[in-house]
């Protein structure tokens, strides 16, 4: 049993197996970081989803996107897994920038696991929203989600997500870098690494 009293889920770690009944025995899994080590998995994102808008947010062409970013907002805060996302005094990120760019939003969260972070992007309203990315958003050819480690109560800022997406961008995925699609799964911690700074 987890130190949270969660029976059902493995640890997030290379010697430890998923008791969870969906999965196959033995089979390593996506389940909880390891709170006794101290990491959570972040993920860099709407997903750092950075997002090149095509109008203003107060253009006509925005308005279902705008209108959508509260109850959106508060299915990221109400799902499981969710510890932390980034946001202003008015509840959101849409007053931010990345990259010294006016047109770039930025969109950090912090989840306990991958699973219910992909959970909440491709099986909520979230992912409505999103696949009417083209609707309000130009195309960003280089990466713009990144995944990344943190340590337990660490709160990432701007600066390092610019670090974090220009490591993927250079390097493609890497422990210190990834993506949904290309997971590391193991925190530093347990690979002997340090989780700052570029290796």
């Amino acid at each position: 049993m987890s130190p949270d009293g969660d029976p059902e889920v493995g640890w997030l770690n290379p010697d430890i197996r998923c008791r969870m009944p969906d999965k196959v025995p033995g089979r390593q899994c996506f389940g909880r970081a390891n709170l006794d080590e101290g990491w959570l998995p972040i993920t860099i994102w709407r997903r750092v989803n950075i997002m090149r808008l095509r109008a203003s947010l107060d253009s006509p062409e925005l308005a279902a996107f705008v209108a959508a970013l509260d109850p959106v907002n508060a299915l990221a805060d109400q799902a499981p897994g969710f510890v932390w996302r980034l946001k202003t005094e008015e509840g959101n990120s849409t007053a931010l920038r990345i990259f010294e760019d006016d047109t770039l939003l930025v969109n950090m969260s912090t989840w306990r696991s991958l699973e219910t972070m992909t959970a909440y992007v491709y099986r909520t309203a979230h992912a409505a929203i999103m696949r009417r990315r083209r609707e309000f958003a130009l195309p960003i050819v280089e990466a713009y989600v990144a995944l990344w480690w943190v340590p337990a109560g660490h709160r990432p800022t701007i600066a390092e997500a610019e670090e974090r997406l220009r490591h993927l961008r250079a390097h493609g995925p890497t422990p210190f870098a990834f993506g949904i699609k290309s997971p590391f799964t193991t925190p530093p911690a347990a690979r002997g690494a340090s989780a700052g700074g570029v290796p």
